[in-house]
């Protein structure tokens, strides 16, 4: 942040431990982190396109001044009030990803997460979220019209492939309700499956598994943990 004035908000990686995990042992790198400027805009349209955090929220540092200017969390988003706020701090300035692990978090049955009820329900809270921004601040945004388009395509092209999911594990409820929500978000499902949505997630598993594999050598986080452990960004509602 001294070196860059214009970035509000930085995140890293973390890990995420099961509740019988042993925390794993921290070990101090000798060397700063490589880390990657994303200018306002572009993370904005990035949280819009994936309609998820992304962002693991345990690493997030940002300024004092950015955050009273775009204030606080918004007690109505119970499970996503953090995805919206970074939204808001899109609107403001820049972020910066470092490429680091940062944080552990740690899984249990008493997590706030824990207590929705399967991937139907975090597509609504996602939904509320994008409502909530784009009639607030995101209404001030540029091309804001073209941001809620891509993001409502995302909510229904994630929810169709889910629908399908479900059908194929048995669960024809949650797979009519996801059929459902898509269609209803972005009538073309009904006719076109969304087959550029399994594209992109193929191409993003690569890019994560290849830096993933860079990362190892040099982690600051031994690999003496004793259970399985997985690199984490953000919540995986999928």
């Amino acid at each position: 942040m001294e070196k860059n004035p214009d970035v509000h908000l930085t995140y890293g990686n973390s890990l995420r431990l099961g509740p019988a995990c042993r925390a794993p042992t921290v070990s101090l790198e000798d060397h700063d982190a490589p880390y990657q400027v994303i200018a306002g805009r572009d993370l904005l349209e990035r949280l819009c396109r994936e309609a998820r955090c992304f962002i693991s929220s345990p690493t997030v540092v940002v300024r004092t001044a950015a955050q009273k200017r775009v204030g606080y969390y918004r007690a109505e988003l119970v499970h996503t009030d953090d995805y919206e706020m970074w939204m808001r701090f899109a609107c403001v300035g820049s972020a910066a990803e470092i490429q680091t692990v940062q944080a552990v978090q740690r899984s249990h049955p008493q997590n706030r997460s824990a207590s929705v009820k399967n991937v139907y329900f975090w597509d609504l809270y996602y939904e509320a979220a994008l409502e909530s921004f784009f009639a607030n601040e995101g209404a001030l945004v540029d091309r804001s019209s073209r941001l809620q388009r891509i993001a409502r395509r995302a909510l229904s092209e994630r929810a169709y492939w889910g629908s399908i999911a479900n059908l194929l594990r048995g669960d024809v409820r949650l797979s009519l309700a996801l059929l459902r929500f898509a269609v209803t978000r972005n009538p073309r499902t009904l006719l076109i499956p969304p087959l550029g949505y399994l594209l992109r997630r193929w191409n993003g598993t690569k890019k994560r598994s290849a830096k993933s594999s860079r990362k190892q050598h040099g982690s600051s986080v031994h690999a003496s943990v004793d259970c399985r452990v997985r690199f984490r960004r953000g919540r995986e509602q999928d």
